[in-house]
Formats: C-alpha cells, sequence, structure tokens
C-alpha cells in the first residue's frame, strides 16, 4: 500500500468538493432512507417518550438531513473537521443540532449510549484488521436492542468477475438510457479491485475506465458521467471489499445479523443494507414492517 495514506486521512476539504459530485450507491439513496426510517419507528413505538439517540459514522449530509427532519439527537464522529464542515453546503438545514466528536470511528469510546448508527461506505474506509475491534466498538456503543444499519461494496467470492468489456456489452445491449453509474459501478469496482488484497485503487479504476474510451469500448456520454468524478485526482487510498462471508463472519463475532434489507434502485441487489443489532436485543427487533 506504498504511496497510499490511511482512509480517514483522505477526508478533508478538497474531497468534499469532489464527494458532492457523488450519487447512489455512493450515498443513501430515498428508497434506503426508507428502510431506515423503518426501524427508527419500531424505537420510537418503543420509546415514546423521549428523542432518539442516533450516532451517525461521518459527515453524510443524507443522514444529517434526515436526522434534522426526524428530530433525533444526534451524534457525528468524523476524524476531519474540515470535512464535517465543508459538506455542509449540501444540506438542506443549515444548522442541524448535533454534536461533533472528532475521532476514528475504530477509536470510539461510547457504551450504551445509542439506538441507532448509520453509516454509508464506512466498511471500505477501514483496514481489514480494524473492522474487528470496530465491530466490538459499535455493539458497545449501541442501546439493547439498538441497531447497526449500513452498505458498502461487498463481493461474492463464488461469482465469475466479468470483464470491463463485458460489463460495457451487456449494458448497452439493454438500451439503457440514464445515468449508467448506479447501473455499472459495482460491476467495474469488482473488476478494477485486487484479487489477492481486496483493495480498490481509485487512480487504477480510472486508468482502466479511461482505456475502455480510449479504445472505443465506452461511448463519450458514458465516460462523461464517470470523469468528473475525481478518482485520479483526491481519492488517494485505497477502499476495502471485503467477501460477504468474511463481512458476515466478521458481524457475527460481536452481534447479530437480523435481516438484508434492499432499496428500490438500479444497483439495490448488489448492496444490500445490514440490520445488526447486539446480541441480546435480537428478540426485540420487529419482524414484519411498519
Amino acid at each position: 500500500m506504498e504511496n497510499r495514506i490511511h482512509p480517514s486521512a483522505a477526508w478533508n476539504k478538497k474531497l468534499a468538493r469532489l464527494w458532492t459530485r457523488n450519487i447512489p450507491p455512493n450515498r443513501p439513496s430515498p428508497s434506503e432512507i426508507v428502510i431506515y426510517t423503518r426501524y427508527l419507528r419500531h424505537r420510537q413505538a418503543l420509546f415514546p417518550n423521549r428523542k432518539i439517540k442516533l450516532l451517525i459514522l461521518g459527515s453524510s449530509s443524507d443522514f444529517r438531513d434526515w436526522a434534522y427532519q426526524e428530530d433525533m439527537d444526534v451524534t457525528i464522529i468524523d476524524y476531519s473537521k474540515e470535512y464535517h464542515m465543508a459538506i455542509k453546503r449540501e444540506m438542506k438545514h443549515k444548522y442541524p443540532r448535533e454534536k461533533l466528536v472528532i475521532k476514528l470511528w475504530q477509536n470510539m469510546n461510547f457504551e450504551n449510549e445509542f439506538d441507532l448508527i448509520v453509516g454509508d461506505l464506512v466498511i471500505g474506509n477501514l483496514l481489514p484488521e480494524e473492522i474487528p475491534p470496530f465491530l466490538e466498538k459499535i455493539n458497545k456503543a449501541l442501546l439493547e436492542g439498538g441497531f447497526f444499519m449500513t452498505k458498502s461494496f461487498f463481493r461474492d467470492e463464488n461469482k465469475t468477475v466479468k470483464s470491463y468489456e463485458k460489463i460495457l456489452s451487456d449494458y448497452y445491449k439493454e438500451g439503457i438510457t440514464y445515468n449508467p453509474y448506479p447501473k455499472l459501478i459495482y460491476d467495474i469496482a469488482i473488476y478494477c479491485m485486487n484479487k489477492k488484497t481486496g483493495f480498490l485503487d481509485f487512480n487504477y479504476m480510472y486508468r482502466e475506465t479511461k482505456k475502455m474510451f480510449e479504445s472505443g469500448f465506452m461511448k463519450k456520454e458514458t465516460f462523461k458521467k464517470f470523469r468528473h468524478l475525481g478518482w485520479e485526482k483526491g481519492m488517494k487510498f485505497y477502499f476495502y471489499i471485503p467477501t460477504f462471508k468474511q463481512w458476515e463472519n466478521w458481524v457475527n463475532q460481536y452481534m447479530s445479523i437480523y435481516k438484508k434489507e434492499y432499496g428500490e434502485d438500479l444497483y439495490s441487489k448488489n448492496f444490500p443494507i445490514y440490520i445488526i443489532t447486539t446480541k441480546l436485543g435480537k428478540k426485540r427487533i420487529p419482524n414484519k414492517k411498519h
């Protein structure tokens, strides 16, 4: 991992400018927010006389706006105050009621404090050896029966990886006219990922994408949707993509996976939202939608 920095150090003002250009699945979609809200309603039903306590991992403007609209008691844990302040410009609610803790997620020291913990693409921003202790911290931070809800890039080790040419060929055969990013990014990322380590190099992904355009496999209008994302500029870190099996084994050491929920987006089948609870709290989770 030479010449690359830890993901936590990359989230600065420059990356905040680039991140504004991203769309789901790189951030929560409206259909995914509906899923998070379902579990919020469950906690509200259990505790109608107090505000629900939410911990947001990172400074996601989408989650911060959601928290404001739902009138939750919000804490944000982010390593970069610079990024936190810069990304605020995306928010609908410019003066949210929130508490900010400047600390690495894997170094948090909360205990029995939160009903809900949410974070999008959190796992990819941790190193493999940091994930088990991180999950132990998450379990400790939740109130009994609380939920940790997250999605990220995970891979099926038994699934054949498509070539970049095949990914594009299949896409164009469908005759799709909408933004190609949500449809293509999962397969592109899995193709470009280092198969031995599970790390994705954004600069390499940009070079491969540019190569597909220059060789005629990718159309100009498709390339336009990818070239402005800043993969070759501000994203100077590796993003980790564990297998589903590896991730679930880690989770089950410290917590309980109740369910995998799916949004209603183009990419949703590849991006389950994991609904995870404390081991003692598993019996208190709702068995049906509300």
